[in-house]
């Protein structure tokens, strides 16, 4: 035998729209529901004691709809005080306390666009991805007037584009964007950056996730990627080796695996056109060498 659905819904019993753009349960046990279509957009909640649809629009203080202002709900999330976080297409947050939304916009700090993700880590953080404006933070979401943080390529984040959240074991935060994958150290805001050079399928990553085993999975356009996190090793300078050295245009003889240091030389006054080329022996994914040098 086939199983059949329960029950379904439409505008008939009370649902704003029957074109559905999101879903979510909350720890109550009732199911938010974001709607879009040409007419109007709207947030729905099926309350479960009474198998009912509650529908809220821009009376109850959520963004007002038009043709030029698309205002479906994009994500949602629970902090851990119960609230519900609400994005919005056209950008700004809502929070729902008590039956009554707050209403979040840059005019509070929130960075502009999409809100493309939310997500609550390990500590109560709560973490906004925008489409336009990077990432934000809440430290105490349940704030009368909660504080937003914000990080864009201005404080090392790779792109303004924030697709998509997660975090590894160590609460180390994975955002993905338009041009890879940032890993964010919340204590000390650095930033590490992982792309195709280390193994994504695509710089553009739209969706990620944490499986039960602790690895953090990463989906684009062009394919799926895992990776393993691991705990940060003490940094140590990796070794440098000399490639190449030309001398007045003339290639000098060195190793095939290169050098650590070419001595011996006795160069004449003239002989000052000196060419080097050399390299760090660093094979640690996500990590931009760079290098100092001293005349």
């Amino acid at each position: 035998t086939h199983a059949i659905p329960k029950a379904i819904y439409t505008t008939r019993n009370g649902l704003g729209g029957n074109e559905l753009f999101r879903l979510f349960g909350d720890s109550r046990g009732d199911v938010w529901i974001g709607t879009i279509d040409s007419r109007h957009n709207s947030l729905n909640r099926w309350e479960r004691s009474t198998q009912t649809f509650h529908q809220y629009t821009k009376e109850d203080g959520l963004p007002e709809y038009s043709k030029e202002v698309v205002t479906a709900p994009t994500a949602f999330c629970e902090d851990a005080a119960g609230n519900l976080w609400i994005g919005f297409y056209h950008g700004g947050v809502a929070r729902y306390r008590d039956g009554h939304f707050t209403f979040f916009a840059s005019a509070d700090g929130l960075p502009s666009g999409f809100i493309r993700a939310l997500y609550l880590d390990h500590a109560g953080r709560l973490w906004i991805a925008t489409a336009e404006g990077g990432v934000a933070r809440l430290d105490n979401p349940a704030a009368e007037h909660p504080q937003f943080i914000r990080y864009s390529t201005a404080d090392g984040l790779s792109s303004n584009q924030a697709t998509c959240i997660t975090e590894d074991q160590w609460g180390r935060i994975y955002v993905g964007t338009g041009r890879g994958v940032d890993r964010l150290e919340p204590a000390s805001a650095h930033i590490k950056h992982y792309t195709t050079a280390d193994g994504l399928a695509r710089n553009f990553v739209n969706v990620s996730f944490r499986d039960n085993n602790g690895a953090l999975w990463f989906g684009g356009l062009d394919g799926l990627s895992r990776l393993i996190p691991e705990p940060d090793r003490p940094e140590s300078s990796p070794p440098i080796r000399i490639g190449a050295l030309r001398i007045g245009g003339v290639q000098q003889q060195l190793s095939e695996l290169g050098e650590a240091e070419v001595s011996g030389l006795s160069l004449n006054a003239n002989q000052n056109d000196l060419q080097i080329e050399f390299s760090g022996m660093s094979f640690a994914p996500g990590e931009l060498l760079r290098y100092q040098h001293k005349l």
